[in-house]
């Protein structure tokens, strides 16, 4: 007995329940870790859709030719959240129609490196050769050469891009770009029209292709009550001229008479162009642009840009892209149908007017001490500061080869004229005129061979004949009277120079 007090032993119904908190400790343990190897099997291997990649942001497609049929650049747009390694890759899918077995690699921004490209079907991949660095999170943008657009007119296409680490797992995507268009007839400016658009022609010559009178009189005058200064008249080859009130928009017999006049509830107009499809195309100071029927002034559609301007003017690609800018919002490309190509809201011009190469396609703007060369999709080709450039509704200016692109400025200290290179934008000259803030409230001119840049100061009241390349002035002449308002085309050189 005193052997079972000192050591006691324990009963059997303790070390029954011992033995049973054991074994339920045991089974606790297996069927939790049976749990957890059973979620991880669902989470991997039944389930694996269900783990989300982050989307990309502003996605876009913008065909550098909206034609259909055509074989070109296409530019896609995205902003990526997570970074895409060295060795990633972008993944983009095309719609069907659009032809990519012959898709080459342009150029792009926000990678560096070098990459690789294949095509499977409608998606082209992009994949990066891990010499270059990882790409963070921001705006990036691949422009691809050799696609060819969709025979079929529509304003609905959109493409895909997602992309990859090095094993094809999914970092951001796949997010569906915004809708983009084809265009079924190549529009442009009617260069048949004697003067189309306020600067004559996609280059802002202010160079007409008739011969003025020596003596001008007066032939007709048409009075009308809502009249404006902001915008000029236009002549189509028919000698028909199309004028814009603030409440009305009208078309005059070469006698003066009334063909038509239609209402218009937009306003001031900007500026106004003819197209080689029977349109008058005008811009309205409010942002709005309007297509309509020459034959009868009938509106064929409408837009609502948000871009205005206070006194530039439009101008319009090769295709037909309709282009306005300001140095406050951007740069808009708008197709013939009236739906957006593309929207750069890097500042641009101040309320000026591109000037657009009508072979490459390639778009120039100006502002006070700034001007850039943009790509047919926007982006830009590059941008200087330091020389004189166009302002409030001063023109980008081009000349016949599109190599060299000048303006007029008006702001001190930049005020005066100026020529750059269009390949990088180098200054070729610029010349100082004295005056300061309002001097120059005008632009230039072309000679018919673009040997001579004419510039007209004001309020100096001089014009001087310029070599395009140097600058020089072969000769100064004064004139008497005022000057008109920015970008009025109050400088104009007919046929005979």
């Amino acid at each position: 007995m005193q052997h079972d007090l000192l050591y006691p032993r324990p009963s059997f119904a303790k070390a029954t329940e011992g033995r049973s908190k054991t074994r339920q400790t045991y089974y606790d343990f297996i069927k939790f870790g049976f749990v957890k190897v059973f979620c991880v099997f669902l989470f991997f291997f039944v389930f694996p859709g269900k783990v989300s990649a982050a989307a990309l942001t502003s996605v876009s497609n913008v065909p550098w030719s909206s034609d259909i049929s055509v074989t070109g650049k296409h530019t896609v747009k995205f902003t990526i959240v997570t970074a895409v390694p060295a060795d990633g890759k972008i993944v983009i899918n095309f719609p069907s129609g659009f032809t990519v077995s012959s898709a080459t690699f342009d150029s792009w921004s926000g990678f560096d490196g070098g990459r690789s490209l294949s095509v499977s079907g409608q998606v082209v991949t992009i994949t990066r050769d891990n010499t270059g660095t990882s790409s963070t999170a921001g705006a990036k943008y691949i422009v691809l050469a050799g696609i060819t657009n969709n025979s079929s007119a529509a304003s609905t296409y959109t493409a895909t891009v997602e992309t990859q680490d090095s094993s094809s797992s999914t970092l951001d995507g796949v997010t569906t770009s915004a809708s983009f268009s084809t265009t079924a007839t190549s529009d442009g400016l009617d260069t048949t029209a004697p003067w189309p658009m306020r600067g004559h022609d996609n280059r802002q010559s202010f160079l007409g292709t008739a011969t003025a009178p020596d003596y001008p009189t007066l032939a007709w005058k048409f009075n009308f009550i809502d009249n404006d200064y902001h915008d000029g008249a236009v002549e189509d080859s028919n000698g028909i001229i199309y004028i814009n009130g603030t409440t009305n928009v009208y078309a005059l017999n070469t006698d003066g008479s009334t063909k038509w006049s239609v209402a218009q509830s937009r306003g001031t107009s900007a500026g106004t162009m003819l197209t080689t499809n029977s349109r008058l195309v005008i811009w309205y100071r409010n942002g709005f642009v309007e297509s309509r029927s020459i034959s009868d002034g009938s509106l064929v559609w409408s837009y609502a840009s948000s871009i205005g301007t206070d006194a530039g003017s439009l101008s319009m690609g090769p295709d037909g892209t309709i282009l306005i800018a300001t140095n406050s919002t951007g740069m808009e490309g708008i197709n013939s149908d009236g739906t957006r190509k593309f929207y750069n809201s890097a500042t641009s011009s101040r309320d000026g007017t591109p000037a657009v190469d009508s072979t490459t396609g390639e778009i120039y703007t100006f502002d006070d001490g700034a001007s850039a060369g943009h790509y047919p999709d926007g982006t830009f080709k590059w941008s200087a500061t330091g020389a004189p450039g166009g302002s409030v509704g001063n023109p980008a200016q081009l000349n016949f080869s599109g190599s060299i692109v000048c303006g007029i400025s008006r702001s001190t200290p930049n005020s005066g004229s100026a020529c750059l290179n269009t390949s990088n934008g180098s200054n070729l000259w610029s010349v100082s005129t004295p005056g300061g803030l309002g001097i120059s409230y005008t632009q230039g001119a072309w000679s018919p061979d673009s040997s001579i840049f004419y510039t007209m100061q004001n309020p100096a009241f001089t014009v001087s004949a310029r070599n395009a390349t140097t600058g020089v002035a072969n000769w100064t002449q004064s004139y008497v009277g005022g000057y008109g308002y920015a970008g009025s085309g109050n400088l104009i050189v007919d046929a005979n120079n």
